[in-house]
């Protein structure tokens, strides 16, 4: 069983102790860069749009759970009765849409929705029936997508479940994981509520940035902020620092950025957004020394390449996407979607007879129905 959830954040392409004033003028810089002022020439506020319940579980949801899981007397057989409950009424892969953010409510409603929708779902659920249930990172290695210049980072987000398993006699913690084959074997740490709610509005926040709503963007992230109880994740103080860095405000940004630092000083997102904003102020050296310090990094990931070759597919440059898709692909072999876009770039340049080849590579190494089904069809079209 698995459902992915994609924590987006946005990220550039190329990309001891304190005194009590330092704390205090630390705090004050933060709140200005959180006021949204220099933006949009006013404050702007959380409260400009209306919170939501995101793990709610109505009437409906109520029933469902006490139909199909009543009589169950263990955590073991709770999460089993309840599993299989979600996928006989239709719960499963077909309703998979990457961009598609929905409340537990939302999702349960629809039966659609990207992994995060299904995250909350089966959250919001899960605790209805009694289980105790957590939502969890998951240190998988991220994908990207790009949007307009700028790179998307998905993270990946699953569930833990406490005592769902047994284990020698005994019970023993289990990962619900709705999108990876196997989630064993990648680090994960649990989070609280507040800072899964906060990827939820994090998502709204880049979705409304993708349709050109800054200002709504804007909003959101600072609902996301709220909801994790703080300022604490680096991650959004990167998107923070990107939607300064798209309007011009290069000074804010790398203020911004430089928060994300003190927090994760291993942040590359931060790093990358650092070049761009002291670029943007003309500082080249400065700029080429974080792009240095990205240099390796990059040449090592082959979803930075990824996403590079989708940046030139978009800009029609279609034999230089084909170039950077090898690179990604001699460091990761094993990528459907490195194929699928090779196989569109082959479709772009005429060669139908390589962009089959891709598109059956894709199938092969591709793991979930939703997709297998995908690249069968595209199959399919390419060969009447």
């Amino acid at each position: 069983m698995t459902i992915r959830f994609f924590f987006v954040f946005l990220s550039f392409a190329l990309g001891a102790c304190a005194a009590n004033s330092v704390v205090d003028y630390v705090d004050a810089e933060r709140g200005d860069l959180l006021s949204g002022r220099m933006l949009f020439g006013e404050v702007v506020r959380a409260s400009d749009v209306p919170d939501v319940d995101v793990l709610h579980v109505n009437d409906a949801m109520r029933a469902f759970i006490a139909d199909g899981v009543s009589g169950a007397s263990t955590n073991v057989s709770r999460l089993g009765r309840l599993l299989s409950s979600l996928v006989d009424v239709g719960f499963s892969e077909a309703g998979y849409e990457p961009s598609l953010s929905q409340t537990a409510e939302e999702t349960f409603a629809s039966q659609r929705g990207n992994c995060l929708s299904y995250t909350n779902l089966f959250i919001a659920m899960a605790r209805e029936a009694g289980l105790i249930v957590h939502f969890q990172i998951a240190r998988v290695p991220p994908t990207y997508d790009a949007v307009r210049g700028v790179l998307i980072r998905n993270n990946h987000v699953n569930i833990l479940v406490e005592g769902g398993q047994f284990y020698y006699g005994g019970t023993r913690d289990v990962t619900i994981d709705f999108n990876l084959e196997d989630p064993t074997g990648y680090p994960t740490r649990r989070v609280s509520d507040g800072y899964g709610i906060g990827l939820y509005y994090n998502n709204i926040s880049v979705e409304q940035w993708k349709r050109g709503d800054v200002r709504a963007a804007f909003t959101y992230l600072l609902k996301a902020f709220r909801a994790s109880g703080g300022d604490q994740n680096p991650d959004l103080w990167v998107n923070l620092g990107v939607y300064y860095l798209q309007g011009g405000h290069h000074r804010q940004a790398i203020e911004a950025f430089d928060v994300a630092r003190s927090l994760d000083p291993r942040n590359h997102s931060a790093v990358g957004g650092l070049a761009r904003a002291y670029e943007g102020l003309g500082d080249l050296r400065q700029a080429a020394e974080y792009d240095s310090q990205l240099s390796r990094y990059r040449k090592r990931n082959p979803y930075y390449h990824f996403a590079r070759a989708q940046l030139a597919f978009g800009e029609q440059r279609y034999t230089e996407s084909l170039d950077i898709l090898k690179r990604a692909i001699r460091l990761r072999d094993d990528d459907h979607r490195f194929y699928n876009l090779q196989g569109m770039t082959f479709r772009e340049l005429g060669n139908l007879r390589a962009a089959r080849s891709s598109w059956t590579k894709a199938l092969e190494e591709s793991t979930l129905h939703w997709q297998k089904k995908r690249y069968t069809e595209v199959l399919a079209a390419v060969s009447d």
